[in-house]
């Protein structure tokens, strides 16, 4: 089965060969690079030395559609792909949600690629086979569309839609434009997703961030991660919900500043 294609953007788009680490951003669900951009920004400003390669997932963004399933393990591997076109080497690797689980499989079979870990409102396990699959059929009848309303109310806290309408605004614009089959086949993805059991091997510096609004990953199963993964660290931005990288930029950036110059 062929790998998903991923497309990114890189900043600095530096020659191949240069030593200037890799910091790879991975999205949530329905979000595009996009979603990084405060974060990004906020890196930019405490002058971090990396490249930052963002890319988007199936039928997303600018990455095509696609009709052929995927597993979270296809979507690691892609991201290696994406790296390897890109010079190679290890690299540092911060994900959300989704893109958070990428980076816990890339952490169990790429550990000796991986410098650092920065994963924001995910888990090892997210939610139940059953409910993606309820969600994956809701879009193949219904479309993207149909999920703007309830991701509303768990991607953003109440203070972050009174303070911020206009980002709201076009973070749902864009869920609404993802490709629904591309769409439907992450939800099959993350429901078969589950490396509980192989949380305790992770041997990869990581720092964890969680939203104490988030009804979808919680505060606590974050804290749970924690104590999972050896010498993990655990930030809970309590104002805050499931997009904790958009509503919380300058946290987010200082965790993975942290982490890239602990392990440059």
């Amino acid at each position: 089965m062929p790998l998903p294609v991923l497309r990114c953007v890189l900043e600095p788009a530096v020659p191949l060969g240069v030593t200037t680490p890799l910091l790879v951003l991975g999205p949530s669900l329905g979000t595009t690079t996009a979603v990084w951009q405060p974060t990004v920004d906020a890196l930019t400003a405490s002058g971090l030395d990396a490249r930052i390669l963002r890319f988007d997932l199936p039928g997303h963004g600018t990455s095509p559609a696609t009709t052929e399933p995927f597993t979270m393990s296809d979507l690691a591997d892609a991201v290696v792909r994406l790296v390897d076109e890109r010079g190679g080497g290890r690299f540092h690797y911060a994900g959300i949600s989704l893109g958070g689980a990428i980076g816990i499989e890339l952490a169990v079979r790429y550990r000796e690629r991986l410098l650092s870990l920065g994963l924001f409102a995910t888990g090892a396990k997210i939610g139940t086979a059953e409910s993606w699959a309820e969600r994956a059929e809701l879009v193949r009848d219904h479309g993207t569309g149909a999920l703007v309303g309830a991701s509303s109310r768990r991607w953003f806290s109440p203070g972050f839609l009174d303070r911020e309408p206009a980002t709201v605004s076009r973070t749902l614009d864009t869920l609404s434009d993802v490709d629904d089959e591309s769409y439907a086949l992450a939800n099959i993805a993350l429901g078969s997703f589950d490396r509980t059991a192989d949380a305790p091997l992770i041997a990869t510096p990581t720092a964890i961030m969680s939203g104490g609004l988030d009804a979808t990953t919680s505060a606590a199963s974050l804290a749970l991660l924690a104590l999972r993964i050896p010498g993990s660290t655990h930030d809970d931005i309590a104002d805050s919900a499931h997009l904790v990288v958009l509503e919380a930029p300058v946290e987010a950036a200082a965790l993975i500043s942290r982490l890239v110059g602990q392990r440059s």
